[in-house]
């Protein structure tokens, strides 16, 4: 999954509307989301508040943001997608609002 980080240091993610992350933020907002990044030994858990962005929202969240994989990483039809699918609903962006980090540990 690709996270993204907003300037005011809120964790973004997309997902599909219809998934099962979805379903379970709509019932119950509250969130713990474990940090790894790819080939790295150290994560964070971030526990907070998630909310769904509504797409023109969303959209814009995901463009300021900053995060992810580089750009050479994704092939690059993918953007477009995403964006694609954002702007028509099939995908939202989850935004997480921190309230407590634990600290970054090594596996």
């Amino acid at each position: 999954m690709t996270l993204r980080w907003s300037a005011d240091g809120d964790l973004l993610f997309n997902a599909y509307r219809a998934s099962a992350k979805v379903q379970n933020i709509e019932r119950d907002p509250r969130v713990s989301c474990v940090v790894a990044p790819p080939g790295d030994e150290q994560w964070v858990v971030v526990n907070g508040r998630a909310e769904l962005l509504g797409a023109a929202e969303g959209a814009q969240a995901w463009h300021d943001s900053s995060g992810g994989p580089a750009v050479g990483d994704v092939p690059a039809s993918v953007p477009s997608t995403v964006e694609d699918r954002l702007a028509d609903g099939r995908r939202v962006v989850v935004r997480v609002r921190p309230e407590v980090y634990s600290g970054i540990r090594r596996l």
